[in-house]
């Protein structure tokens, strides 16, 4: 089929007046800018909707010295709340992890073994309060990951990432929030957190 497109905007032939006279036509622009100007304002467009959705207003996230965004979560493995515990006085760290994060199955057993082992202890670090938060899941599958992973501290269901996203601007986990006993945050470990550099964190919020 011939590309009509191709003919000379001016061609007598293809531009023609019912007396035969040639007439004007409107010079035609080339499609292509225009389907790139286009393309350039959804990419725009799309961007700051899923950063406006993402962040929940939040202009990035909490800065080490700044308070620790405060929240309140129903607990996933037992009665009550997680999260209002944060600047009560005692130094908290805060968990972030999901079922559906591949890292976390490798990281969270190992720390939640740690931290059973604290609180049985009776050195300095038994007093960090720790707290879990779960989140872009059902409550089935999170429930799952918690008991499969050992985990004995609290941990709230953050299933449409109020506090993740809304709260924390963090875009997955797994997150560690270290907090000091009047809410300050002390650190932010993204990535694979290791047993030995979670203790030593820790160890910054407590002293003997």
């Amino acid at each position: 089929m011939k590309d009509l497109t191709s003919q000379p905007s001016d061609s007598p032939a293809a531009h023609s007046t019912p007396g035969g006279g040639a007439a004007k036509s409107p010079r035609i622009r080339p499609r292509k800018r225009f389907i790139l100007v286009g393309c350039i304002l959804a990419v725009v467009l799309g961007v700051g909707l899923f950063t406006s959705l993402g962040s929940g207003g939040v202009s990035g996230p909490p800065q080490v010295g700044a308070q620790a965004p405060t929240f309140s979560l129903p607990r996933l493995n037992g009665p009550g709340t997680v999260g209002n515990e944060i600047g009560d006085g005692s130094p908290t760290v805060i968990l972030f992890f999901a079922n559906w994060c591949s890292i976390c199955h490798g990281e969270l057993p190992a720390l939640a073994k740690v931290v059973t082992s604290q609180r049985n202890s009776e050195n300095s670090l038994r007093k960090v309060q720790v707290i879990g938060v779960d989140s872009l899941e059902s409550a089935g599958s999170a429930e799952s990951f918690v008991k499969s992973s050992g985990v004995t501290f609290p941990v709230g269901l953050d299933s449409d990432a109020t506090v993740i996203a809304g709260k924390y601007d963090f875009r997955g986990p797994p997150y560690a929030v270290f907090i000091e006993p009047d809410g300050r945050i002390a650190a932010i470990k993204a990535s694979t957190l290791t047993p030995s550099a979670f203790v030593v964190t820790e160890k910054r919020l407590v002293s003997d």
